[in-house]
């Protein structure tokens, strides 16, 4: 059987969109850290963004919805969901020091800096507190 030409383009369409979207998926993380992110050194905080400080809770959730809620909100690829609080547990029991570190260098799927290349150190700071103060 011939593939007309507006099956092949909305098969080729639809096949490129799933590779797109298998790309974005990929990006986001899952709970295979390891001890060994604690232990690496972290890198030189950079200035935040803005002159305007704002409170932790606030830069944290405005990160959040930004990137992070991408993987976090639905738990694609086994990240834990914002505000289960079984999945946070275990990982917040590892300390701020563990978090922090897995998402500076990567966990699993995640990216290095969570994705948000252009986040301080203290956004990415006041977005894990503003995660976990949601999952506890």
């Amino acid at each position: 059987m011939k593939l007309q030409p507006t099956k092949f383009v909305l098969t080729t369409t639809v096949t490129a969109l799933l590779m797109a979207t298998s790309l974005v998926i990929s990006a986001c993380g899952n709970d295979k850290a390891t001890e060994k992110t604690a232990e690496s050194p972290a890198q030189p905080i950079k200035q935040a963004s803005t002159n305007q400080q704002q409170p932790p809770t606030i830069a944290g959730k405005k990160l959040y919805d930004e990137v992070c809620s991408s993987c976090h909100t639905l738990g694609v690829l086994g990240t834990p969901k914002i505000g289960d609080v079984s999945a946070w547990k275990p990982r917040i029991a590892k300390g701020e020091n563990v978090l922090y570190m897995g998402v500076i260098h990567g966990i699993g799927d995640m990216p290095p800096r969570g994705g948000a290349m252009d986040a301080s150190d203290e956004e990415i700071k006041a977005t894990i507190k503003y995660i976990v103060e949601q999952s506890q």
